[in-house]
């Protein structure tokens, strides 16, 4: 017996290519702010693929993104390559990956939830991003190229377009995953 179409493997593989286009793709759609430069869409896509494809194939689907970036195809905000993992920035990648994770453990079952509790998951995915983003940038510069940072230094510049993303993704994600849901039939059971 053939699995369900939003089942079969060919769907579930354009689907996951699908967000790693639209993760690309929002990397480069950034967004201004007045307090500081901009910020960009890639982590709205980071947060659908496990709104919409479940917590492993969510973080597959960035894993796939950010292979694709360390492998040279210029799909990171500053172009591509292995040498991006001495960037600072880097930490941010692995924390999308368990945003995507986080997103699809906290959406399931709970996929027609109110915008409440997609501010919710939404900020909780983001507080994994900067916790890995964080910790990373931290990391590279004190240990790796033993310069003096603090902590609160970094986090005080980081956190910064936190409310706005977490404000403006979580809205987003409430109007258009349960739509998704019911009009493509994504699956979020692995």
């Amino acid at each position: 017996m053939y699995p369900s179409h939003s089942q079969h493997p060919t769907v579930m593989l354009v689907q996951e290519a699908v967000l790693v286009a639209l993760i690309a793709i929002g990397a480069f759609i950034r967004l201004p702010l007045v307090w500081m430069d901009y910020f960009d869409l890639g982590p709205l896509f980071v947060l659908w693929s496990g709104y919409l494809l479940g917590p492993w194939r969510g973080a597959r689907v960035v894993a796939v993104y950010t292979l694709l970036g360390l492998l040279g195809v210029p799909v990171f905000v500053e172009g591509g390559g292995l040498g991006y993992i001495l960037k600072p920035t880097f930490g941010y990648l692995l924390g999308y990956m368990a945003a995507a994770w986080l997103a699809g453990y906290l959406v399931r079952g709970h996929e027609q939830s109110g915008w409440q509790r997609y501010l919710w998951m939404t900020f909780l995915c983001f507080c994994a991003v900067y916790v890995f983003g964080i910790g990373y940038k931290w990391f590279l510069v004190n240990i790796y190229f033993n310069e003096v940072l603090p902590l609160w230094a970094i986090m005080s510049a980081s956190l910064i377009p936190m409310p706005a993303e977490v404000t403006l993704f979580g809205l987003a994600s409430f109007l258009v995953v349960p739509r998704l849901h019911r009009e493509i039939a994504f699956q979020t059971k692995e």
